[in-house]
C-alpha cells in the first residue's frame, strides 16, 4: 500500500516509517527538517523535502503521480518552550499545514484517502498555556471540522509523551526522558522543572507506532483514539528510578 508520512524524519515519524517499510508498504516522507533529522530517514522510504506549508502546489503535485492511500499527518513543531519563544512559525506550521492536508484529502474525494491525525494529551490541558496546545486543539478540530462536513476519513490519534529509540535528548525540542538519559549518560545533574510533582503518561514508540497501524484501512472517520498507558508518574518518582544525582531548576511557563 502506498503510505505517506509528514514528518517522517522525526522521532515518532521515523520510528513508524521504519516499521510501515518492513510490512512491505511503500512510504512516501514529505519533512522540511525544522525539527526532524535526515540520519532518520529510512533509504528504503521516498523523500520529498520540502515545507507543507510553503510548498503546497509542488507536494500536491507529487502526491497525484504517488497517490498514497493513507497519510499519517505527523508533522508540526513540536514542544512548549520552542512554541512560546516562536508562536508564528509553530501556528503557521501546525494549523495550516494540517488544513492543507485535510484540503488534499477533501478535493481527492474519489480516492477514499484515510488520513490520521497525531493529535496530543495538550488536548486536555487549557489550550491558551502555549501556542503549541493551541495548534494542536485547532488541529482536531479542523480534523472533525472536516470529517463532519466533507465526510473525510479522519481519525485523531492523540499521543502521551512518547519515549524510545530515537528520542531527541538535547536542544530545544528534547523530551524529558531523552533529556535525562543523555544527561545520565554523561554523568551529568539530571534537571527536574518546577517541584516534580507534576504527572504525565508515558508512552513507549513501539506501543504507540502499534496503536497508529492498527487503525490502518478501517472506516474509522471521527474516531478518536488515545494511546497511552492509563498510568500517570511525576517527575519525581521518574527521576528516581535513575538513581542519580538531581536538583530542581524553575518551573517554565506553559507547563
Amino acid at each position: 500500500m502506498n503510505i505517506l508520512v509528514t514528518g517522517g524524519a522525526g522521532f515518532i515519524g521515523s520510528n513508524l516509517c521504519t516499521s510501515l517499510l518492513d510490512d512491505g508498504h511503500r512510504v512516501t516522507i514529505i519533512d522540511n527538517f525544522s525539527s526532524g533529522y535526515k540520519d532518520n530517514v529510512d533509504p528504503r522510504a521516498t523523500l520529498l523535502e520540502m515545507d507543507l506549508v510553503l510548498h503546497r502546489d509542488v507536494w500536491a503535485s507529487k502526491l497525484d503521480e504517488i497517490e498514497p492511500r493513507i497519510i499519517f499527518h505527523l508533522a508540526a513543531m513540536p514542544r512548549i518552550q520552542p512554541s512560546i519563544r516562536q508562536p508564528g512559525p509553530t501556528l503557521d506550521n501546525n494549523i495550516n499545514s494540517t488544513l492543507y492536508i485535510l484540503e488534499y484529502v477533501r478535493d481527492r474525494w474519489e480516492l477514499d484517502i484515510q488520513l490520521i491525525y497525531a493529535g496530543s494529551s495538550s488536548y486536555y490541558g487549557d489550550p491558551m498555556n502555549s501556542p503549541y496546545a493551541f495548534s494542536k486543539h485547532k488541529g482536531e478540530e479542523l480534523c472533525t471540522l472536516f470529517h463532519r462536513l466533507y465526510d473525510c476519513n479522519v481519525t485523531i490519534a492523540r499521543f502521551f509523551n512518547v519515549y524510545g529509540p530515537g528520542q531527541v535528548s538535547e536542544g530545544q525540542f528534547g523530551t524529558v526522558i531523552g533529556l535525562w538519559e543523555k544527561a545520565y549518560r554523561d554523568n551529568r545533574v539530571l534537571e527536574v522543572t518546577g517541584d516534580g510533582s507534576q504527572s504525565r503518561d508515558f508512552t513507549h514508540v513501539y506501543d504507540t507506532i502499534d496503536g497508529l497501524k492498527s487503525i490502518i484501512g478501517k472506516p474509522l472517520g471521527g474516531t478518536i483514539y488515545e494511546f497511552g498507558t492509563g498510568n500517570s508518574y511525576t517527575l519525581n518518582e521518574l527521576v528516581e528510578l535513575y538513581q542519580s544525582d538531581y536538583c530542581y531548576i524553575k518551573e517554565r511557563p506553559g507547563e
